[in-house]
């Protein structure tokens, strides 16, 4: 992970973002341009790029940096579970952390899929 290119591309999709109002659009907008960003080539890279930039635009501690932190720790979790169950070990449901109760994702990977 080159952390100094992916923080070229959070700077530039600020700076589209900023005039965007609401959640789901500033995910879009930073999507769009993440998602085709000349320097960060691994997919993965973009994605964290754009999430980022909508983080930071909100500010730390911010409803809205809670949402997707949340969200983020929920897709971080489930991707570690897949693993982990591809490699034959087993996952102790105990040690699964959900969401607080009410949580409602954004649904940050299919808006990622659905990005154009």
């Amino acid at each position: 992970m080159n952390e100094h290119l992916m923080m070229i591309a959070i700077t530039e999709c600020l700076g589209t973002i900023s005039e965007v109002q609401g959640i789901e659009d500033r995910l879009k907008a930073a999507m769009k341009i993440a998602k085709q960003h000349w320097l960060v080539t691994a997919e993965d890279e973009r994605f964290k790029s754009a999430v980022g930039a909508v983080m930071q635009s909100y500010g730390h501690g911010s409803p809205e940096w809670t949402q997707l932190e949340t969200e983020l720790k929920a897709l971080a979790q489930l991707s570690t579970m897949l693993n982990a169950a591809r490699q034959g070990m087993a996952i102790v449901p105990d040690s699964i952390e959900l969401p607080p109760e009410g949580f409602k994702p954004i649904g940050l990977m299919k808006l990622w899929r659905e990005c154009d």
